[in-house]
């Protein structure tokens, strides 16, 4: 179990950090990369004896009815790239499910956080036009956007990263000086992508935070806790 949280982890972690971006699909090597993490956490999965089966709920059973659809309607000359992206969304999906009794959600929140983290560090070294050795793609606009190579995905990754990092704090993984501190690095990361991605996102987080407060039940804690995080984030 925990050899598939590492392979999971590290798909989610570091797979956007390839900067290797050609023509006609310019996200490939990261693709693969995280396809290859979420085939090999599959496989420690299966080997370690983890429980089988999964169980088909609403996104699972409308996804698997889209690649049907696809399968059926689309000519062979357009390829396999849908339903391999559905493919592997429903394995996603079917690992998170068999993970979460054991605690690999909060695997997978660590991983899009440390993934946000890297990314905003290779946003800070291009605005100093530093390339680490290849490390890091070079700086082409005023604005970051990362190692991902484009900025509005770079705001995507940011505020995964942010929105994990709420989850964490919720779940008393981290402490309130290192949320505040991993917030406050995030959101300027955000920022200097000049991404309008960045003021939805915010509004989002507002949006769900009120709301979340206002749902709250009784003395929940947690969705306490997930609430106010994300309206200090917003």
């Amino acid at each position: 179990m925990t050899l598939a949280k590492g392979f999971l982890f590290a798909g989610l972690a570091v797979s956007t950090l390839i900067c290797i971006h050609l023509n006609p699909q310019t996200v490939f090597f990261s693709e693969w990369f995280s396809a290859l993490g979420l085939l090999l956490a599959w496989g420690a999965f299966w080997s370690g004896g983890g429980e089988r089966g999964v169980r088909v709920g609403l996104p699972a059973l409308s996804v698997g009815l889209l690649l049907l659809a696809c399968l059926v309607r689309l000519p062979l000359s357009s390829g396999l790239a849908y339903p391999l992206y559905l493919v592997l969304f429903l394995m996603a999906y079917g690992l998170g499910q068999r993970l979460k009794s054991g605690g690999g959600e909060v695997w997978i929140a660590g991983g899009l956080l440390l993934c946000a983290v890297l990314q905003s560090l290779a946003g800070l070294a291009q605005l100093l036009g530093w390339s680490l050795g290849g490390l890091v793609m070079q700086k082409i606009y005023l604005q970051a956007f990362g190692n991902i190579g484009q900025a509005n995905h770079y705001t995507d990754l940011i505020f995964l990263g942010l929105a994990s990092l709420c989850y964490l704090r919720a779940r008393q993984k981290l402490h309130w000086t290192v949320f505040l501190g991993l917030a406050a690095w995030l959101c300027l990361a955000a920022a200097a992508s000049a991404s309008r991605g960045a003021w939805l996102y915010t509004a989002a987080f507002a949006v769900l935070g009120g709301w979340g407060l206002w749902r709250r039940q009784g003395k929940d804690a947690e969705a306490g806790d997930v609430a106010w995080s994300l309206l200090l984030v917003a």
